[in-house]
């Protein structure tokens, strides 16, 4: 499971560091939640995260986001389907490195691994 986790998380700092907002939303399931700085959001259409991708790397941008780097914490399976996922990121900003904490549940839908709730927290 943790093989699964590391190559969906690696295609999905990819993506940001892309600032690819299509490709990022297309690592979640529907409908999904979003806690971060943006607030707390429900998300039923991939087209209302998009945008709300698309704004967030606009603002990557204007930080002087540089890339990124994640290590797994802890995994806890929930029966056959769900996961939950800590992940420790540390982003490279213009004005240094910003550390943060995301807890991730995930879940299988046709046989891939997809994000379907985000609680971004400081550390």
């Amino acid at each position: 499971m943790k093989t699964k986790l590391d190559l969906l998380f690696k295609s999905y700092k990819q993506a940001f560091d892309q600032f690819d907002a299509n490709a990022i939303a297309s690592f979640y399931q529907f409908p999904c939640l979003i806690s971060d700085v943006d607030g707390q959001h429900a998300y039923n259409y991939i087209n209302t995260l998009t945008s709300k991708f698309f704004n967030n790397c606009i603002k990557m941008q204007d930080l002087g986001y540089a890339g990124s780097k994640f290590s797994l914490g802890k995994i806890v399976r929930f029966g056959d389907n769900i996961i939950s996922v800590d992940i420790n990121w540390q982003v490279q900003l213009e004005t240094g490195p910003y550390d943060f904490g995301t807890l991730y549940l995930c879940s299988f839908e046709d046989d891939n691994l997809l994000i379907f709730s985000a609680v971004v927290y400081d550390v």
